[in-house]
């Protein structure tokens, strides 16, 4: 055997680029890992993946970053989800929440670029939550949802697409709980980035159903989002990603198959990412 060919078997496998932070991101998590370091503060149990996900989408912005980490620590405390929870556990949660709020995921995959999309219908979150299922268990699932939708360094660079069918909302529906949680998950909370927010059903500008969805979302949520007509979804996307009353197709069981597996591919960054 030539030496040539001696140095091609002894040279190491490299990782694949999407699972290695570009140097502006490693600059950027540097910066907020020496932050929770020097700080006094308790910043919980994160891991190398979390704290990269929060650098990506905070970008150079450290404390944009540090007020997300703590606002999601509280998040967490309130809706007693484990930092120890197994995919296992998180896979349970999510089979519990779609069978107590049948209709509410509609859809979930991936565009033309890559990008995850989650469809759903906010009539089908029911409030308050079925006998069988808390509010804790409502919002801790939709944060492991929310970690299915950023399974990798990708998905986080790349952003989330969120379809929503808000058709038949009225001011009466949004209990206090409801409202407190979802705002607490989603404004300036967990660190996914939202390249578009397409809703078909929306209720008036000036209504007082548009005032009380208004405070879930922050600025650059708002910023995303648009009223749309069914055509111009049916236009923009597969069947297979839209709402099933405007032709969506995919079962429920497809859906909690995509779901887990993303879901899964997670955990096992969590686990094996290191800075």
């Amino acid at each position: 055997m030539g030496k040539k060919e001696r140095k091609s078997e002894q040279a190491p496998v490299l990782a694949s680029p999407s699972r290695l932070l570009t140097p502006k991101e490693r600059g950027w998590t540097n910066e907020l890992e020496a932050a929770i370091h020097n700080s006094q503060e308790d910043f919980g149990k994160l891991s190398d993946f979390e704290l990269a996900a929060h650098a990506i989408v905070a970008k150079e912005d450290t404390e944009l970053a540090l007020k997300r980490i703590r606002r999601l620590q509280q998040f967490k405390k309130t809706c007693n989800i484990s930092s120890d929870m197994t995919v296992f556990q998180a896979i349970q949660l999510l089979h519990r929440f779609v069978h107590a709020y049948p209709g509410f995921l509609q859809a979930f995959g991936t565009d033309t670029y890559e990008r995850h999309v989650f469809t759903f219908r906010l009539q089908c979150l029911k409030s308050p939550p079925p006998f069988n299922h808390s509010e804790e268990d409502q919002f801790a699932a939709l944060y492991y949802i929310f970690h299915a939708l950023q399974p990798d360094l990708d998905a986080i660079r790349k952003g989330t697409i969120f379809v929503g069918d808000i058709e038949g909302i009225t001011r009466q529906y949004f209990s206090l709980s409801l409202f407190n949680g979802g705002r607490s998950l989603t404004k300036d909370s967990y660190p996914i980035k939202v390249k578009d927010f397409p809703c078909v059903g929306s209720p008036p500008r000036f209504s007082a159903v548009y005032a009380m969805c208004w405070p879930f979302f922050s600025t650059k949520l708002r910023q995303k989002y648009v009223a749309c007509t069914p055509a111009q979804l049916q236009q923009h996307f597969p069947r297979k990603l839209l709402p099933q009353r405007l032709g969506g197709v995919m079962s429920e069981k497809d859906l909690m198959e995509k779901l887990e597996e993303s879901l899964k591919k997670r955990f096992e960054n969590e686990e094996c990412f290191r800075l």
